[in-house]
């Protein structure tokens, strides 16, 4: 008598699927046939794979869906016999994929669409509506170059439509504090946000990613790079040595390789650059100490003299009235002014006012000491990587490249291309990575606390306006 086989096929977690198979193979007794194969497509909920169950008998095909069950695989129901069946229903289930598919399309456009429908309606809902005159009022800010911009596609928008009114744009005078917009592009955009990421100026403050981006700020910089490139006594004459001599190593390293003459001297850093010079550095540190008590009692002696001056003011016509029945007195100022007594007990309250000032000036003065002090120390350490970095790529040609030198042959060949390997990579590592990362930070550093602590503020908000795609990109993020 002949058996028919028959199959059951579903999907499983992939996870589970090796453990289902001992079970299955137990369960049958060794009668159940598996074959499994993961599912390639990208699912958004797990990882799945397909499998298909041979076996014999309903007996066992109740055992295998037992065990299907407590492994909660999801079992295709209907399952074509056939060949051909089975080639039918395949060729039916990528149709309505594509249906599908097409679908989502069509489904994603018209999300799309609502988003943006949704935004208009926010934005329509903070207008306020003018009963008697039927129409609304909105207030926003608007960037002063962009202002003609606005009223022609506000005339556009009106024209469009059909409307037979014009809507009407004013000027208006505002007490609140009008948000920073800085015009940028693909290459000024990176130094306006290490600007924004210390802090967002505030409104007609001066913008420090100027100086950065400005093209006169590079054309100092390669003024300064073709001074230091210059041969000795060429325009300094005696004042400036040659740009071996220079201040700073690293910025003029490459020029020490490439310079003509190379005129050593010892005690270079001692070179004096002008006439003068020790004693108008004396004199500068000497000012800069005698700014610290200037900052620190200037101001409090100042309000201290205008209150006496107040008071002498005060002083010289002065009568009481007392009010016997109200309880009360007043001063009457040469004839003319009355002040309560409370307000006169007030005006003698100076001392606390003092105090705030004393300690204001304090604050100020420690933030300009300590500001000194890590001004310094940043320059300090700048010059003292550049250094350590010249000093490191020193070591490597002594240390490694100069020991392929000292063969001969062909040995001497194959060592000078495999040390020359290291040697690059370290000095690329060295001068480039290290220096580019210390470069950057060190640039951070001085445009952040050196250069903005002086006299930026920082405590704006940027202009944000209105934008389809912002909104969408931030329903999308929100998803």
């Amino acid at each position: 008598m002949e058996v028919i086989s028959s199959y059951v096929v579903g999907v499983i977690r992939r996870e589970r699927l090796l453990v289902f198979e001992r079970v299955l193979w137990r369960a049958s007794h060794h009668t159940a046939y598996l074959r499994s194969a993961p599912i390639e497509e990208d699912l958004e909920d797990e990882n799945k794979d397909v499998f298909i169950v041979f076996y014999k008998g309903d007996r066992l095909r109740s055992i295998v869906e037992k065990v299907c069950d407590g492994f909660k695989a999801k079992l295709m129901k209907n399952c074509p016999k056939t060949f051909k069946d089975r080639q039918s229903a395949r060729i039916d289930v990528k149709a309505r994929l594509q249906d599908v598919k097409t679908v989502l399309g069509q489904t994603q456009e018209h999300r799309f669409g609502v988003r943006m429908q949704k935004t208009v309606y926010h934005h329509l809902n903070l207008f306020t509506f003018d009963g008697i005159g039927k129409f609304f009022v909105a207030e926003c800010w608007v960037p002063l170059v962009h202002l003609d911009e606005v009223k022609a596609a506000l005339e556009r928008g009106a024209e469009i439509s059909g409307s037979t009114v014009q809507p009407v744009l004013n000027v208006l005078e505002s007490p609140e504090e009008p948000p920073t917009y800085n015009r940028t592009n693909k290459f000024t955009e990176v130094f306006q946000g290490i600007v924004d990421s210390y802090g967002i100026a505030t409104y007609q403050e001066l913008n420090p990613g100027k100086t950065a981006e400005h093209p006169t700020g590079n054309f100092q910089i390669i003024v300064k790079w073709i001074f230091f490139w210059v041969r000795a006594e060429t325009i300094f004459g005696q004042l400036y040595p040659g740009s071996h001599c220079a201040p700073s190593l690293l910025p003029i390293a490459g020029t020490n390789g490439t310079t003509i003459q190379y005129v050593e001297q010892e005690q270079c850093y001692l070179t004096q650059w002008y006439p003068g010079q020790s004693g108008v550095e004396a004199i500068l540190v000497i000012i800069a100490v005698l700014c610290v008590p200037v900052m620190l009692f200037g101001k409090p002696i100042y309000f201290i003299m205008e209150q006496r001056k107040k008071k002498k003011a005060m002083g010289s016509n002065i009568s009481v009235r007392a009010n016997v029945v109200a309880d009360d007195s007043e001063i009457i100022i040469n004839g003319n002014h009355k002040v309560n007594e409370a307000e006169a007990a007030g005006a003698h309250g100076h001392d606390e006012a003092f105090g705030d000032v004393m300690v204001h000036q304090a604050i100020h003065t420690i933030e300009y000491v300590l500001g000194c002090v890590s001004h310094t120390a940043s320059y300090l350490r700048l010059w003292a990587l550049s250094l350590a970095h010249a000093q490191l790529s020193e070591v490597l040609w002594h240390m490694v490249l100069s020991n392929a030198f000292g063969l001969s042959g062909i040995a001497g060949y194959i060592a000078i291309y495999v040390i020359f390997f290291f040697f690059g990579v370290l000095t690329f590592s060295i001068l480039v990575l290290m220096e580019g990362l210390s470069a950057f930070l060190h640039a951070l550093r001085l445009h952040w606390v050196e250069f903005q602590s002086k006299f930026y503020q920082g405590l704006g908000y940027a202009f944000v306006p209105y934008s389809f795609k912002t909104a969408l990109l931030a329903a999308e993020a929100g998803n």
